[in-house]
């Protein structure tokens, strides 16, 4: 995910940003939600708190391992772009059991850093519940999201902002369900904290990840993928939209693989699985990253305000999608982009500009669309995952 705040000028994505109040969700004694289905309602639009715009949000319910002492916690962000689920420690009331670093038997903590910035969190096991699906014993993450900061070391606050997600984003967490499914340790900052003083650690980690894909470690067989669906927004708007995210591929009737589908395959080595994107003559490596509140690509061809593509009449921007490896046939896609006024809830056209051989297919490219991830392992007529696919509505 990557993000910008305009109002403050954000970017996720890979991806995001938080503040939280007092109360974070409904406390229960078992788990919300728990039915059949493989799907959950998405909002998108503007947060609990009346902040952020263009954002997905779904509900979660966590839950201690192996008991019904649980919390349901909505307003989510759900990002394409990045890989964990981490909740605000002021929006969570329930207590879940720490990760421990072996020897020592002191609690791990993780820097996550994401493009606009970074996180500091604690490592936590839980059962984790989206829809009526279950992912248990799996680690979390809760963030530090205390206004100081104090207690963050400073290898890990030297990285960038802290990302606020409740302040920019209107969330109260974050999951990322990216096609890799899980990142390893070696992709953040690792920690041991006492008495005030944290210490950098690469060793006595008790689990492979300590980020991981909800999704892909889900106990039924829709852990392959997943789709996202959105309607269209026609134009900018304050009413918020509802979508779905349905869980697998190919494992039910309601994810099945269209034949009118175009796809590309994602790098399996990159940490991301990006593809990559063509855009005024450059190339750039890119993902479909709902984390990230708009389109950011360069472009020689629209004028820009600042950071803002601001053309005087409604632009096409025209790019260009292969799968990593340049294999089979380009995808040409065409976007409208407008002038804009970050003041709304919901901005179909809103560009941002990206340097030469970067950009982003953000939340607008979901608009009127059923966007397939593949995840990595997996196989359909997309290919071997990661892939990313789409249908227009």
């Amino acid at each position: 995910m990557q993000k910008i705040n305009l109002k403050l000028v954000i970017v996720l994505g890979l991806s995001a940003s938080f503040l939280a109040g007092c109360n974070g969700g409904s406390a229960s004694s078992s788990p919300a939600q728990v039915t059949a289905s493989n799907s959950v309602q998405i909002t998108a639009g503007s947060g609990y708190n009346g902040n952020g715009y263009n954002t997905p949000y779904v509900t979660v319910t966590v839950c201690q391992p192996n008991t019904t002492i649980c919390q349901t916690v909505d307003h989510i962000l759900l990002d394409t772009g990045s890989v964990g689920l981490k909740i605000d420690q002021s929006q969570l009331q329930t207590t879940l059991p720490s990760i421990t670093q072996t020897g020592s038997g002191l609690p791990i903590s993780v820097c996550n850093l994401y493009g606009s910035g970074y996180v500091f969190a604690t490592a936590n096991y839980a059962d984790v519940y989206i829809g009526g699906e279950k992912a248990p014993n799996i680690p979390v993450q809760i963030i530090d999201d205390s206004t100081s900061q104090s207690g963050v070391p400073s290898s890990c606050s030297n990285q960038g902002a802290f990302v606020d997600f409740s302040n920019s984003s209107g969330a109260k967490g974050i999951i990322g369900v990216n096609p890799m499914i899980n990142l390893g340790n070696n992709t953040n900052l690792d920690y041991t904290c006492a008495g005030g003083v944290c210490t950098e650690i690469n060793s006595g980690i008790p689990v492979t990840y300590l980020n991981v894909n909800p999704v892909g470690y889900f106990v039924s067989g829709n852990n392959n993928g997943e789709v996202v669906s959105l309607p269209t927004v026609s134009a900018n708007t304050n009413s918020n939209i509802t979508g779905t995210l349905t869980f697998g591929i190919n494992t039910e009737s309601n994810n099945q693989v269209p034949t009118n589908i175009s796809s590309v395959q994602g790098d399996p080595n990159d940490f991301i699985g990006r593809f990559i994107g063509l855009s005024s003559g450059a190339y750039f490596p890119t993902m479909f990253d709902s984390g990230t509140n708009h389109f950011r690509f360069y472009s020689t061809e629209i004028d820009l305000c600042g950071e803002l593509y601001c053309p005087s009449s409604p632009t096409a921007w025209t790019s260009q999608i292969s799968s990593y490896n340049m294999s089979g046939s380009a995808i040409s896609l065409s976007s409208i982009i407008t002038s804009q006024t970050v003041a709304y809830s919901l901005m179909p056209n809103l560009g941002l500009s990206a340097q030469s051989g970067s950009g982003l297919y953000g939340l607008p490219f979901y608009f009127g669309k059923n966007v397939y991830l593949g995840f990595v392992g997996s196989n359909s007529s997309m290919g071997s995952g990661p892939t990313w696919g789409f249908v227009n509505q």
